[in-house]
């Protein structure tokens, strides 16, 4: 007795056309489409990010420090980016560079301004030559920052006045680290003011004048 649609010569038609490997490939292909599907799909960077990043690493060294790879997108639009780059809306708004042997040699705040973004800025450990100090720069035009480390460098040299020399609403930063650094000059009025919710290390500096009130914030100096 013949099983279900063995007699119909349609489907003896339609299993010589598409033979069941086929069949069974056909399904895996499927399969892998629906996995791509699923890939999360970003805007890559563009400018006018790109050209200052490109910069940071062809130009001053941070592609030898963090292994940034030339003739890739530091935020491609599939797949991994930049080591201690994290980009939204496509700009640039985590740079966290905590050098190990390969130091920096500079601190290129004007290209550190047009990352204008920015909400965590981390040099660390980078700039260690006390020999041939490298002055500091002013982030004036970082008003996104909430988090800015600048600690244990030693050959970065300057005050806090240079950092923000007109100024800036301190209430907006959550973490100050400084630490090592010998960053001087007098706290401003209103550095502490966050309370518990800021984060405050400014001990082995060259700071001068009276500790500014302080809303009970978690601080050293």
């Amino acid at each position: 007795m013949l099983g279900k649609n063995e007699g119909d010569p349609n489907m003896k038609r339609i299993g010589w056309l598409f033979p069941r490997t086929s069949i069974v490939r056909l399904g895996c292909l499927l399969l892998m489409v629906g996995a791509l599907g699923t890939i999360d799909v970003r805007a890559q960077l563009g400018e006018p990010d790109l050209t200052t990043m490109n910069t940071l690493r062809d130009v001053y060294g941070f592609g030898a420090v963090a292994n940034w790879p030339s003739n890739t997108n530091p935020c491609p639009a599939i797949g991994f980016g930049w080591n201690g780059v994290a980009c939204e809306n496509d700009r640039v708004v985590n740079l966290i560079i905590v050098c190990g042997t390969t130091k920096l040699t500079s601190f290129p705040a004007a290209e550190f301004r047009s990352l204008t973004a920015l909400r965590n800025f981390d040099i660390r450990n980078c700039l260690v030559n006390t020999a041939q100090p490298v002055a500091l720069g002013s982030l004036e035009t970082l008003t996104q920052l909430r988090r800015l480390r600048l600690d244990l460098n030693p050959g970065l040299t300057g005050t806090v006045n240079d950092l923000f020399p007109n100024g800036t609403d301190w209430t907006r930063f959550t973490t100050l680290q400084w630490s090592g650094t010998p960053i001087g000059g007098q706290l401003p009025a209103g550095i502490l003011d966050r309370g518990n919710s800021l984060i405050v290390r400014f001990n082995s500096m060259r700071l001068s004048g009276p500790l500014p009130a302080t809303g009970a914030a978690t601080h050293q100096t």
